[in-house]
């Protein structure tokens, strides 16, 4: 919480902070031994008689090595809106097209070439969608697009493909949420941990293999098996409806 510190606060701040609680945070990175640093700024800033609200075991388990106890995994939110039992129905039946994302922060030109590649062999309409700064730049500059049709880098170019009916295989974790959100199928590519242990935990449909056999094998097995912990989910909602 020193050097790498998303929650931009100091020790001195945690020590003005009332009744702070977490919402479905993670831990950023597979990290060395937490510092004495961070366990004395994330315990004295952390609400200490409510519930705090994870989105993997993994950071349920760096918390509680902090000595913060009273925390619950409860998915990500955005995971909240997926209907499971409706996207079984929906997804089941493979699309034409495919829309893809790209990740220019977490570069891997082997396996992003490989991933292109592979749809352009799998599906016969492709889609780019840029979702963050620079992945259309990376994309085009460094692997290519050709084969591809480049969306805007909005949510409702985004939107509007999927609900046409498309497959989404990407890197882009929220990307894939999204997807499963509108009831499409989706197919995240692990690029770091955050989709390793949701994946883990809840089902999300992950992989980090990115030939053609690997994503054949996704666009052909569609089957999905998203579970949520609905009654924690709810006892961590309760606590500021009773508030």
């Amino acid at each position: 919480m020193r050097a790498h510190r998303q929650w931009k606060i100091t020790l001195l701040d945690a020590a003005y902070l009332t009744n702070a609680f977490l919402l479905g945070v993670g831990w950023r990175n597979y990290d060395t031994a937490l510092t004495r640093y961070s366990k004395l700024l994330l315990k004295t800033a952390l609400g200490r008689t409510g519930i705090h609200s994870v989105r993997d075991n993994y950071t349920l388990a760096r918390l509680q090595e902090a000595g913060i106890k009273n925390a619950v995994n409860t998915a990500c939110p955005t995971l909240w809106l997926i209907d499971c039992g409706k996207l079984n129905l929906t997804a089941s039946k493979k699309n034409n097209a495919v829309v893809t994302t790209i990740t220019a922060y977490r570069k891997d030109k082997t396996r992003d070439l490989q991933l292109l590649n592979s749809l352009r062999a799998i599906y016969p309409e492709r889609y780019f969608w840029p979702q963050g700064l620079y992945d259309y730049e990376y994309a085009r500059e460094e692997l290519g697009l050709d084969g591809f049709t480049v969306l805007p880098p909005t949510l409702k170019a985004f939107d509007e493909i999927l609900i046409g009916g498309c497959d989404y295989v990407g890197t882009r974790l929220h990307a894939g949420i999204r997807a499963l959100q509108k009831g499409q199928y989706a197919r995240i590519i692990a690029i770091d941990n955050r989709a390793i242990e949701i994946g883990r935990d809840f089902g999300i449909p992950i992989s980090t293999s990115t030939d053609v056999e690997s994503v054949a094998k996704y666009a052909d097995d569609r089957s999905l098996n998203i579970t949520l912990p609905w009654n924690t989910i709810e006892h961590w909602k309760q606590q500021f409806l009773s508030a």
